[in-house]
């Protein structure tokens, strides 16, 4: 969480129309899919698991 609270002056920046309430549901999203893919990881073979978050990381 720490890199997505460094960042968001910057995404504050990018997107200037919006407020800092807004800006702030990015950190909000991040901390849900870093717990999904925690208990995803805790149900799921590690193999899948790589194979899964190197597809997601690929497809941005």
């Amino acid at each position: 969480m720490f890199i997505v609270n460094l960042a968001l002056p910057r995404i504050g920046e990018a997107f200037p129309t919006a407020s800092p309430q807004a800006v702030s549901w990015v950190l909000n999203a991040y901390t849900v899919a870093a717990a999904a893919l925690g208990r995803l990881h805790e149900q799921t073979p590690a193999d899948e698991i790589m194979l899964v978050t190197m597809g997601f990381s690929h497809a941005h």
